[in-house]
């Protein structure tokens, strides 16, 4: 069946928008560090300080004007943009959250009635289904009883990607459990930086050690590469096991009223 069958699109607000921005930076920073982030975004946020929160290098408004119309799937033009990104000293989350919630809309799941009676969880399994069938990932073998670990770990943008429009704010945390060559990566990258550093810090004494750390870098990005390009040992949603733990979060989600 066709995804439109299993959901339903009603009008976003700018609290779901707002929502749905907090929810993916606290999930991108939870797999990143192993903790959600103190840092809560508001309306009155600027985009300066939004912006240096997510830690991605937009070098200007544009850059990020970029990156919404990707994440969103918009094709906005840079003009509006500009009006609520620039100068982003100036302009705050509420101008941009207003704009994108004019042009996009909800997903919600639509109660389908099964064996005459009408069974939300049922109906929010098909829906995640009919989700991810959209982004292509092959659903073929997906039931309720089916672990999410796989599918967390070889379709994890497309899987959290489409729970976070449809259950923003709720989500639990993402744990990723890394291999141990990754583990062992990871400690050589620290270990690249903190020579680097006293590299640098030697330099100011004798210049041409500099020349010697420097060799580091091409090391480095060798390294980072490699690390980065590992899949996890395993990821996993908080206490979820099964897609039947995840229809029954989403089944009680109403974001009607977002």
């Amino acid at each position: 069946m066709e995804v439109t069958e299993w959901i339903e699109r009603v009008p976003a607000t700018p609290e779901y928008v707002l929502a749905v921005l907090q929810d993916w930076y606290r999930t991108e920073y939870y797999c990143e560090y192993g903790r959600f982030p103190q840092t809560e975004f508001q309306f009155e946020t600027t985009v300066d300080d939004w912006d240096c929160e997510l830690g991605y290098e937009f070098y200007s408004w544009k850059d990020l004007s970029r990156y919404l119309n990707t994440m969103w799937r918009l094709e906005l033009d840079q003009q509006m943009w500009k009006e609520v990104l620039y100068p982003e000293e100036d302009q705050t989350l509420r101008g941009v959250c207003e704009l994108i919630a004019r042009h996009v809309t909800v997903p919600v799941i639509r109660e389908e009635t099964f064996f005459g009676k009408p069974c939300r969880p049922a109906s929010a399994f098909l829906a995640i289904r009919g989700l991810l069938e959209a982004k292509g990932v092959d659903v073929s073998d997906v039931g309720p009883a089916t672990e999410l670990g796989p599918y967390l770990k070889t379709h994890f943008r497309a899987l959290v990607g489409s729970l976070l429009l449809l259950v923003p704010g709720r989500l639990p945390g993402v744990c990723v459990v890394r291999t141990t060559l990754q583990k062992v990566l990871n400690r050589i990258i620290f270990c690249l930086i903190g020579l680097w550093l006293a590299g640098a810090l030697l330099a100011c004494i004798e210049p041409r050690v500099l020349y010697l750390f420097l060799i580091l870098v091409p090391l480095y990005l060798v390294v980072h590469f490699i690390a980065y390009r590992l899949r996890p040992a395993r990821i996993e949603l908080g206490e979820l096991q099964t897609f039947r733990d995840l229809a029954e979060l989403v089944a009680e989600t109403d974001l009607t009223g977002a």
